[in-house]
């Protein structure tokens, strides 16, 4: 806006939305007043189109689905898989359609024959591949080389009674095939027999310090994930407490914030005046004490510059400041005015709740379903003695570099055996591209959906009444969502269907651009700078979005409509967006950031407390740091959508400001006292607010 003494046309009330009822074109430049009642509110015939092609859509996805399950089997992705896709501890035909009997060879044991020269460079991919490369047993060898208990050999000899134990061991001795010899101390660990990376073991004197910590970190990875969970267990009565503290201290935040925040604000606005004067000021001294010691140095005009570059800061900072300084007032009063929202509307925290659970429910049914699709792969068996010449296949060579750590001669070791390779293709690939692509959509509409019953209630509560006196009626929370789901499902879809394909877009490129980086030095440049604009598409995306969402719940107009004429608002009160945007975004962090330390440090000093005074509260758990970290994790998940709430209030009183003052007259406004006198101030000196 610019002056806001210009008059404009005369509206309806915003319960009435008497253009609606008389049938007029809600046209861009239109002055209609928010519409709340269910029979004035309208559905824009174009939006209502997405909900079929989003139900058609999912119908899809239920049969990628289905497919995923009929041929997929996530056990090949959990439980130990041999070299030949034979799942360990499953009959003939079970499991991954067992080849073998394997009911009894639960454990899976590998023939780790490694060259400590060619590990120098091992990748943890390169050791994970390795550990397609394995034998099911019984239990895990204990027995080392050249023990005659060492020997573990292929089923086809195992099973035969053609073979001795003393067969098995001169095959395994002589190099024959089929038998080898376990030549390290092992360790069950998940199903799978490891060796001891421990220090004093055989394997970390030959491996030295740095592999043997690369092959610990990868292969016992699950040992720390034990214990952790084990101490999670442990301290669940410090982490409730803290769950509990959390919520207090959101509740709490959002009081203070209200009633502090003009002190908040002008108390960071000093601080940082204060820090670029002192900073500035300093390095000045500095500067010009060496200068007039040492003379003209490269040292003392480094001072010289730098304090140079914060005065100058400091003064562009103050002329900033002055120039805001209405529109800090402003951003002062709409946050106040957000607090007293949300007070009033506790019903607004169930919202973000019951979205952050959908979105969980939808997380876990993609990645469950993503487990059978990506156990879907086509398996291809290969003769041991050919498994050399197939240089050809990604697999083939993947594995052959796993060479370094598997015996050199396990492929011929094996005799007439064959490998299992797993191969994907483009069909597979297509399917987990548009599962992956349904569930981006449909986690950026649940988000969307939150967001517009929140902003929804929050608008209703602003134009309940004029003034400070809001009365917004019973059920707002409810009612909006009422209005959302009946009126605005399609028009949330069309703004959701957007962010789903910039994310989409931004998964793909990620996807391609490991092979631009491979072909060419200088793509690394390219890519970084296609990265950064993605990045900040996303967020345009999302930040034009958001207005839009806000529109669509107080005025009642489709996607587009809202988007055009969210953004319109933006534009002319960008500083007022600004500032606001600005302190919310600041003092909210600041805020979660409290509330998350202050709920890790509770958890934290009670184990301490608990150790040190003998409390038995809590047991076996010493330090402390797993379950401190988990309680703080949690804290910033609550505090992330109590702010969430808070941030959505903030920005919907703010878009009913703009709004309250672009389509009534001075008299008419619906924004509380001290909004209102700040507008009145501006009117009679006809400037900008």
């Amino acid at each position: 806006m610019g002056l806001l003494n210009k008059k404009k046309v005369p509206v309806a009330s915003p319960s009435a939305g008497k253009e609606s009822q008389n049938g007029k074109i809600d046209t861009f430049e239109s002055k209609q007043a928010p519409i709340f009642n269910f029979k004035n509110r309208r559905c824009p015939w174009f939006d209502w189109i997405m909900i079929p092609v989003f139900i058609g859509f999912w119908i899809g996805m239920f049969i990628v689905a289905g497919f995923g399950i009929s041929t997929g089997n996530p056990l090949t992705l959990i439980n130990p898989v041999d070299y030949q896709q034979n799942v360990c501890g499953y009959a003939i035909g079970q499991g991954n359609k067992n080849k073998y009997d394997l009911t009894n060879q639960t454990y899976l044991w590998f023939p780790i024959e490694f060259s400590v020269s060619d590990l120098k460079d091992i990748t943890q991919s390169q050791i994970f591949d390795a550990l397609n490369l394995g034998i099911c047993v019984e239990s895990c060898p204990t027995a080392t080389a050249p023990d005659i208990n060492s020997v573990v050999c292929t089923y086809d000899i195992s099973s035969s009674t053609n073979y001795t134990k003393y067969d098995k061991y001169l095959r395994a001795l002589q190099n024959k095939g089929g038998c080898f010899f376990n030549l390290f101390t092992t360790s069950s660990t998940a199903q799978r027999c490891l060796p001891s990376f421990t220090t004093n073991s055989t394997a970390y004197k030959l491996l030295g310090p740095t592999q043997a910590a690369l092959l610990n970190k990868v292969l016992y990875f699950s040992d720390g994930l034990k214990t952790g969970v084990n101490e999670l267990y442990a301290s669940y009565t410090p982490i409730l407490l803290s769950v509990f503290l959390c919520v207090v201290l959101c509740f709490l935040s959002i009081c203070f914030i209200g009633v502090f925040i003009g002190i908040l604000t002008y108390t960071v606005i000093f601080l940082v005046w204060l820090i670029l004067a002192a900073g500035g000021g300093y390095s000045l001294y500095i500067g010009i004490i060496h200068y007039q010691k040492d003379g003209d140095t490269d040292f003392a005009r480094v001072w010289l510059a730098v304090g140079g570059i914060l005065l100058g800061g400091l003064l562009l900072y103050s002329f900033l400041f002055l120039w805001m300084w209405s529109r800090l007032r402003v951003a002062i009063n709409v946050i106040r005015a957000a607090s007293k929202a949300v007070v009033s509307l506790p019903g607004l925290f169930v919202v973000p709740v019951v979205g952050a659970i959908l979105i969980v429910a939808f997380g876990v049914y993609w990645f469950i379903i993503e487990a059978y699709l990506a156990s879907s792969t086509s398996v291809t068996y290969v003769s041991a003695s050919s498994f050399n010449t197939l240089s050809n296949s990604t697999s083939v060579t993947s594995l052959q570099k796993s060479g370094a750590l598997i015996n050199s001669n396990f492929t011929q070791a094996l005799g007439n055996s064959s490998i299992a390779i797993g191969k994907g293709n483009l069909a597979m690939q297509v399917l987990q591209a548009y599962h992956l692509f349904g569930i981006l959509w449909m986690l950026a509409f649940i988000s969307a959906f939150s967001y517009t019953v929140m902003a929804g209630a929050v608008g209703n509560w602003y134009f309940s009444a004029k003034g400070d006196k809001k009365k917004p009626p019973m059920f707002t929370v409810l009612a909006s969502f009422a209005r959302t789901l009946v009126f605005h499902t399609g028009s949330i879809l069309i703004g959701s269907l957007i962010v789903a394909i910039v994310q989409f877009i931004r998964y793909l490129f990620q996807k391609l651009k490991q092979k631009a980086l491979q072909k060419n030095k200088w793509a690394k440049y390219v890519v970084k700078i296609v990265e950064v604009a993605l990045c900040i598409l996303e967020a345009i995306v999302k930040f034009v979005n958001k207005n839009a969402y806000i529109i669509i719940a107080i005025h009642g107009t489709g996607f587009c409509m809202s988007a055009q004429r969210g953004f319109k608002l933006v534009l002319t009160n960008v500083l007022r967006f600004a500032a606001v945007n600005t302190i919310g975004e600041f003092i909210l962090f600041l805020a979660q950031l409290i509330i998350t330390v202050t709920c890790g440090i509770f958890t934290y000093a009670f184990i301490q407390l608990n150790n040190t005074y003998s409390w038995n509260i809590v047991i076996g758990v010493n330090y402390g740091l797993v379950p401190t970290i988990a309680s703080g994790f949690i804290a910033f998940c609550i505090s992330s959508l109590a702010m969430q709430v808070y941030h959505c209030a903030i920005d919907t009183i703010l878009m009913c400001f703009v709004y309250d003052i672009d389509i009534h007259n001075p008299g008419d406004y619906y924004m509380g006292g001290a909004l209102r006198a700040l507008v009145n101030r501006s009117e009679k000196k006809q400037e900008p607010v």
